[in-house]
């Protein structure tokens, strides 16, 4: 693909206007912007300098490397030591964190769920009305939806349901399409009588 002279020196133009770091700290300090996780770490983080020394020069002495390699091993394995230790404060952390939420969210969490399920409910009832009986929180969602349609039943004024409410009776009770019956359909006669 043929780039013209206009968009170049556009692009140049554009790139003098990044806002990325100016200064050597700013750099250093984004470099370690994309941490994910401790192992994934191509360098050791700055706070991690001090004790990173010190674990090498105490495995250097426990250790008495004889050779070039063992020395290498030895400072790589305060390298990973270090990592390892990070990684286990973090899992620590997110462990806390995930329990936390466990324990303050964990009722909301799963009636959010059984809304989500029961979104599918018109289109697979059998199913949805299924699964919403094998939770706690879907039974309540059931109920609560038994409790709306008999209170509409009670404030009709002897009408009745109307036919969507009808349709929700038949999806919650997960009755298939061929058994179901609307109050009109009842009054008129079977064809061929």
């Amino acid at each position: 693909m043929i780039v013209s002279q206009a968009r170049i020196d556009a692009n140049k133009k554009n790139a003098k206007k990044s806002t990325g770091p100016r200064t050597p700290e700013g750099k250093d300090r984004s470099r370690f912007n994309a941490l994910k996780h401790g192992l994934c770490a191509s360098q050791p983080l700055p706070e991690d300098a001090e004790l990173i020394e010190t674990r090498s020069q105490e495995y250097f002495r426990a250790l008495l490397p004889q050779n070039a390699f063992q020395a290498w091993m030895s400072n790589e394995a305060a390298l990973v030591s270090v990592r390892i230790d990070r990684c286990e404060r973090m899992e620590r952390r997110v462990r806390d964190k995930v329990s936390l939420r466990a324990e303050l969210t964990w009722d909301d969490d799963r009636k959010y769920e059984a809304e989500v399920l029961a979104r599918s409910l018109g289109s697979q009832p059998a199913e949805t009305s299924e699964a919403l009986r094998r939770t706690p929180h879907g039974c309540d969602w059931l109920m609560n939806r038994w409790a709306l349609l008999a209170h509409a039943a009670l404030t009709s004024d002897g009408k009745g349901w109307t036919e969507e409410q009808v349709k929700l009776a038949f999806d919650l009770s997960g009755t298939p399409e061929i058994f179901r019956v609307s109050a009109g359909a009842q009054n008129q006669p079977a064809k061929g009588a």
